[in-house]
């Protein structure tokens, strides 16, 4: 478990070193508009996640048992 994670670490940040080297080099910076992207598609799941509780009234919330 902790190669895969330092594994997808790894690829993660060198993938944004090589985005901004790319944008450098080429004095162009309008492709780090999907680097928002990273920021962007985890916020569904940051707002709206509840952690399900066997001690729990409620099983559901806004219908999402579990999350993300």
């Amino acid at each position: 478990m902790a190669m895969t994670i330092e594994g997808l670490a790894f690829m993660f940040s060198s993938s944004i070193l090589l985005q901004i080297l790319a944008c450098a080099i080429y004095n162009n910076w309008w492709p780090m508009l999907s680097a928002l992207m990273y920021v962007l598609v985890p916020m569904p799941c940051l707002f709206f996640w509840r952690r399900v509780n066997s001690f729990s009234s409620q099983s559901r919330w806004w219908g999402m048992d579990q999350r993300c």
